[in-house]
């Protein structure tokens, strides 16, 4: 189990230590080891089985000039997956998004901005469900 969350730390430290010419790659090394564990693999496809429409978030975001994702920490994380799916298929930038509403304009800061926004909480659920699928055992 240690192997495993040291594993998916460094993974997801990866990620948010991204850079905006490193953040596509690293999502997708991250989302295909997600697929790779039978563990981590139970609990993202749970999450990615009714995954919110991206395009009416990304809109509400920009619109809004503000994040605006479920107050369900569940549908909160579900709306985060389908926006970095969004990002890695249409191979679109983070920084885009960020740049509506960010007060810097320097596109790495933009892409840290966003992955703290948006994978963070993805980790944190999916390493939550991870431990507690771990004490059960």
């Amino acid at each position: 189990m240690s192997n495993l969350a040291n594993i998916l730390q460094s993974r997801a430290q990866d990620v948010i230590d991204s850079r905006t010419d490193t953040v596509l790659g690293n999502l997708n090394i991250s989302f295909d080891y997600l697929n790779s564990e039978l563990m981590l693999k139970a609990v993202f496809d749970e999450l990615v089985k009714n995954l919110p429409d991206s395009k009416p978030l990304i809109d509400k975001i920009i619109q809004t000039r503000r994040i605006n994702l479920p107050s369900s920490y569940k549908e909160k994380v579900q709306a985060c997956i389908s926006i970095l799916l969004f990002w890695v298929k249409g191979n679109q930038e983070p920084f885009q998004l960020m740049s509506f509403f960010s007060h810097y304009t320097d596109s790495d800061i933009m892409t840290n901005e966003a992955m703290t926004f948006f994978f963070i909480p993805v980790y944190k659920y999916i390493a939550e469900r991870i431990v507690k699928m771990w004490c059960v055992e």
